[in-house]
């Protein structure tokens, strides 16, 4: 079983059903110009296939992206985007280095609660802190601990979605706040359906937790807000997006 490496031929199909990158890069974009005015130099963390990327670079901006899945990043240069407006790199978040600063950084998709170990969340944030120009903007969202426990909890869901047919089942720890996403998929291939296995494991942090990671980063004019709006947060919240700012 792995993470990603048959995902990323499907993972699009799956994707473009359900989500308008256009509408995503927008709300982003807005919360970066608030704060950063005509931001040109962006970061992407875990970018995936490219499709956010895609959307963000229609604004004028040139992006180095990233992802630590080679799939991912194979399917993101058959896009064909211009070296001038995106550039992809195999790195990982942990770990990840450029000899540059950016106007902006963005991290999207729950990337963030991949974060599994203490002191992974802060190791990461310092990184982008260091990463950026000063009055830089961080945003990013990540799922909130209600998600996992009360929605996603030990549940299993069956999703049939025309060519591809998938069994999602989730292992909730609530001791350590963190959850298995065991995945089978059937993905059709002319008149069968071939089979692959993915394993996730994600890890849940409180407001307060993440909060206090970006100010001990250095982060300042700190922001949260139910995702994809600006309503604040509450217990029953699912997503949540941050924005964070390096003071001038």
């Amino acid at each position: 079983m792995g993470t990603y490496e048959d995902l990323a031929a499907v993972y699009d199909q799956l994707m473009n059903r359900d989500v308008n990158y256009s509408q995503w890069a927008d709300y982003l974009w807005d919360l970066i110009c608030e704060v950063r005015s005509a931001p040109t130099e962006g970061l992407e963390l875990a970018a995936g296939t490219g499709n956010l990327t895609e959307a963000l670079i229609g604004k004028n901006c040139h992006i180095d992206a990233f992802d630590r899945s080679e799939e991912m990043l194979m399917a993101a240069r058959e896009k064909n985007l211009s070296p001038r407006d995106v550039r992809f790199f195999r790195q990982d978040m942990l770990d990840f280095r450029f000899s540059k600063q950016y106007d902006f950084a963005v991290c999207a998709c729950d990337s963030l609660n991949y974060l599994l170990e203490d002191g992974d969340l802060e190791r990461v944030l310092k990184k982008v802190f260091d990463h950026l120009k000063p009055g830089g903007v961080f945003v990013f969202d990540m799922v909130t601990l209600y998600r996992m426990g009360e929605m996603y909890g030990n549940e299993t869901f069956v999703v049939d979605q025309e060519d591809v047919y998938y069994v999602w089942k989730n292992r909730w720890d609530p001791d350590q706040n963190r959850i298995g996403y065991e995945i089978t998929f059937f993905v059709r291939d002319d008149e069968v359906y071939e089979r692959f296995d993915e394993i996730h494991d994600q890890r849940g942090y409180s407001e307060a937790a993440i909060r206090k990671a970006l100010e001990e980063a250095g982060f300042t004019g700190i922001e949260a807000y139910e995702a994809f709006g600006r309503e604040p947060l509450t217990a029953t919240s699912e997503r949540m997006q941050w924005r964070a700012v390096k003071g001038v």
